[in-house]
């Protein structure tokens, strides 16, 4: 979704503030943190391409922190498309065991220095 909605000047922010280990390190780091462990744990499914086609409508917001959805300043018109090229970029993730749903989780580790 972030990919077709990019096309359309929309942002969604999804994982990009701490999507990568150094992302979550640089954040942790920035807030005073010392003693920083960041461990990822690859977890995820499979899905049909019905129930990833359900992700479209399946929140109010992209995202903590994006209010108003950043979808509503697209017309009406503009969403018809951009669902449908949302579709058509799942159709070409499926495969026979369905759609890889990732979820990838970061456990991070830190302490406040004692003042």
């Amino acid at each position: 979704m972030q990919k077709v909605a990019q096309k359309y000047g929309v942002s969604l922010a999804f994982s990009k503030p701490t999507g990568t280990i150094e992302k979550c390190h640089d954040l942790l780091k920035t807030a005073g943190f010392e003693a920083i462990e960041i461990k990822s744990e690859q977890d995820g499914s499979y899905i049909s391409l019905q129930q990833a086609k359900q992700m479209w409508s399946g929140g109010s917001h992209p995202a903590p922190g994006q209010f108003p959805h950043p979808m509503k300043q697209l017309s009406s018109g503009q969403l018809e498309k951009l669902e449908a090229e949302f579709e058509a970029e799942l159709a070409v993730l499926v495969t026979q065991e369905g759609i890889w749903n990732d979820i990838t989780t970061f456990y991070t580790f830190g302490r406040k220095p004692i003042d």
